[in-house]
């Protein structure tokens, strides 16, 4: 598989999670998903130490873990989910996404924006997928792997 294959593969275990979380308590935790060896979506596990911790909080030991299981070879891609505001919408009105940060061995990096709000009836309404670089943090330090 190429890797915009490969991290696509976490992007659709990603978004129908949070959409899920947004679901049943209208916002959630930043949480982050891998992929592993055998090209199995998993879940990246994190002790934040107490029970309802800060978001930077839980963000930095993601990140950390992201990184450990990279450096160890455990993980080809990842994949970082966060609840974001977008800023600069119609009208320059800001809107609230989901923001999928992924990140594949070979260098390959992208965040993948899915816009949402409420409609009257307190619904959930969704945007369109929207895409753009983004540096990679994962595995920035390693070599890119070959493929």
């Amino acid at each position: 598989m190429k890797p915009e294959e490969e991290v696509e593969l976490l992007l659709n275990e990603g978004i129908p999670f949070a959409l899920e979380m947004l679901d049943k308590y209208g916002e959630f935790y930043p949480f982050a998903l891998a992929l592993d060896a055998q090209d199995a979506p998993i879940q990246v596990a994190i002790d934040p130490g107490e029970q309802h911790p800060e978001s930077t909080q839980v963000l930095a030991l993601l990140q950390e873990a992201m990184q450990k299981g990279a450096a160890s070879g455990d993980y080809k891609a990842t994949a970082l989910v966060v609840d974001v505001t977008l800023q600069g919408g119609k009208e320059g009105e800001s809107t609230d996404a989901i923001q999928v940060g992924l990140e594949h061995n070979s260098g390959y990096c992208v965040n993948v924006f899915l816009p949402y709000g409420k409609d009257e009836k307190g619904e959930f309404t969704f945007g369109e997928l929207l895409a753009s670089p983004r540096e990679g943090t994962v595995f920035s330090s390693l070599p890119p792997a070959g493929n």
